[in-house]
């Protein structure tokens, strides 16, 4: 009958060593039996098994220098997300991440960035320690060349603020903020302008090309945030057009969130200067500030 084929399938899965189960049970109560739990248990299959065997083989090509096996490996320690197979192991796992990098896997590179600069046991509230910085840098780079936009970007905010042992240099962050653009970052627009218009370089500060470039921010000013419109305001008061840039200074200032208190104080400190009819540029690094 039906219900015996079913009867000898089930017994055939569970091994065939004992007798074929009755299905009229499952229209009985439920019945605890520790005895019969504990062998289901016992014989209960290790499904982990594979992936720990494929662990193990990822090492051995990680340690034979692969760079993709580093970056799965990597990975895998640095993030903790699978406990049951491989105990996080951050310091180990973010070597094997950078090893990675250093042999051109540009995944690696970026997850290396982002663990140097923006993990969650930084100190809050503090800069990102210099090393960490240094540290960052060619992996930043490699990630850029890659054609990472966010990477592109990064290398941007590293010349326009000196930082990780470079030289200060607005000429190189703007480019490489226009590149971020041409590959979709949102706010690269934004960088570009504000780079051009308050660079403390003067030679490299240029003023005309900022406004150029700030046209469709303005044109579309009503939607802007308040970060877009502090801009707008440093543009036209780069270019001797103070009476422009109170106002929208002013505009920014409204938009902030009053709880944002070290933005709010740095808007203040522009728009006081807008007020006397004096432009103002960045001397001081972002990557410096506690902010």
């Amino acid at each position: 009958t039906e219900t015996q084929m079913v009867q000898s399938i089930v017994a055939d899965m569970l091994g065939g060593d004992g007798p074929e189960p009755n299905l009229a049970v499952l229209d009985q109560p439920l019945r605890d039996d520790a005895a019969l739990r504990t062998k289901l248990n016992d014989r209960w299959p290790d499904y982990t098994a594979p992936y720990r065997n494929r662990i193990r083989a990822i090492e051995r090509k990680a340690a034979d220098g692969d760079s993709l096996a580093q970056f799965g490996l990597g990975a895998l320690l640095y993030s903790g997300k699978e406990p049951r197979l491989a105990k996080q192991d951050k310091p180990r796992g973010l070597a094997l991440l950078e090893q990675a990098s250093a042999g051109g896997n540009v995944m690696a590179a970026t997850v290396v960035v982002s663990a140097l600069l923006m993990d969650e046991d930084l100190p809050k509230g503090k800069p990102v320690p210099k090393d960490n910085l240094q540290r960052a840098l060619p992996h930043m780079r490699r990630a850029a060349d890659g054609n990472v936009p966010m990477a592109m970007g990064g290398m941007g905010d590293y010349y326009f603020n000196g930082a990780g042992g470079l030289a200060r240099d607005c000429q190189q962050a703007e480019q490489w903020y226009a590149r971020a653009e041409d590959a979709g970052l949102e706010g690269a627009r934004n960088s570009r302008v504000w780079t051009l218009a308050v660079c403390p370089i003067s030679e490299q500060r240029d003023a005309p090309r900022a406004l150029e470039l700030a046209g469709a921010m303005i044109a579309s000013a009503d939607t802007l945030p308040p970060a877009e419109l502090d801009t707008i305001a440093a543009v036209y008061a780069a270019n001797g057009r103070f009476s422009e840039a109170v106002t929208y200074q002013q505009r920014a200032i409204d938009g902030v969130d009053a709880a944002n208190k070290a933005m709010v104080r740095r808007m203040k400190e522009r728009l006081k200067a807008y007020q006397g009819k004096l432009g103002w540029t960045q001397s001081y690094s972002i990557f410096e500030q506690n902010e």
